[in-house]
């Protein structure tokens, strides 16, 4: 069964209108995309309500997104707002007008629930084969954060983090000032420690190109890359790709499972893990050693 479906996306920034064409159990192809500049979070007040210009812009782009649509003979329109209607304080006011002057049924999504909405496109992007996930999408008005194995997130977070936001309320200047970098680290830090305190991701894999990195393994390949690298950059380097091999020879995917057990991977992993302890101490040691008679000579 095929099916033309229009997904119109109300940002912060921007109003993105996409449609594509679904079939059941394939691929979707995208048929149409247009979008518009309208920057909302930009005419939201001091008094946290959207301006009539913003609610006039954003009823013009939902009218010529409808007609679009409309054009292109889409089976239905699944419109979309997220962070700027959504922290509007008048966005009920907004979003029935839209729907009176449209017809089209805006509907906001929570932080949480665009959290999880992202998490189930990335999913459904890299599929299974990625393993657990951490997805990080900053907008304009907000940052999102899904982690997880599954098609849903184990958890979904949404943070007042966007970079429009924070250009907006921290860096007025251009070039902006380095106290008010400071001061956006600070609070991007702040907000950033306090939400990833329930986020676990120990075991979790990194995907860079085609290998995976597991969290736990990150910091030890770095230690080692530094000590036996002797901290050149062609020591580093040569280091901190021997490790990378080993741990991606020693993945589950590289082991035939006809010969080798699915826990013999983390088993030889951290054999080797040992094996490069040892042989940093013992070279650590020798050095040290080698240094003691210098001084003494």
């Amino acid at each position: 069964m095929n099916m033309r479906l229009a997904v119109l996306d109300v940002g912060s920034n921007t109003v993105h209108l996409l449609v594509v064409d679904a079939h059941l159990g394939a691929h979707p192809w995208p048929a149409h995309s247009v979008k518009a500049v309208l920057r909302l979070a930009e005419q939201i007040g001091k008094d946290g309500r959207l301006s009539k210009t913003g609610a006039d812009s954003l009823v013009a782009s939902v009218l010529e997104a409808r007609d679009a649509a409309a054009k292109l003979d889409t089976e239905d329109l699944l419109a979309f707002a997220t962070s700027a209607v959504r922290d509007a304080k008048n966005s009920a006011e907004v979003l029935a007008r839209v729907r009176k002057e449209t017809g089209v049924e805006l509907r906001v999504l929570s932080g949480e629930g665009e959290a999880r909405m992202t998490f189930l496109a990335v999913r459904r992007w890299y599929g299974w084969s990625a393993g657990n996930l951490l997805v990080l999408d900053i907008g304009g008005g907000s940052l999102e954060i899904g982690v997880g194995i599954d098609e849903e997130p184990v958890q979904a977070l949404s943070l007042s983090l966007g970079a429009g936001r924070m250009t907006r309320q921290f860096l007025n200047g251009d070039p902006p000032r380095a106290r008010d970098i400071d001061a956006l680290t600070e609070f991007a830090e702040d907000a950033l420690d306090q939400a990833l305190k329930t986020v676990d991701i120990t075991g979790w894999e990194y995907r860079i190109g085609e290998n995976d990195i597991h969290a736990n393994s990150i910091g030890f390949i770095g230690l080692a890359a530094a000590l036996l690298g002797r901290n050149t950059a062609l020591g580093v380097g040569l280091a901190s790709l021997l490790f990378g091999a080993l741990i991606n020879g020693t993945s589950g995917r590289q082991l035939d499972p006809s010969i080798f057990r699915p826990d013999l991977a983390g088993n030889l992993t951290t054999i080797i893990q040992g094996l490069v302890i040892l042989f940093v101490g013992l070279n650590l040691g020798g050095v040290w050693v080698w240094l003691k008679r210098r001084r003494r000579a």
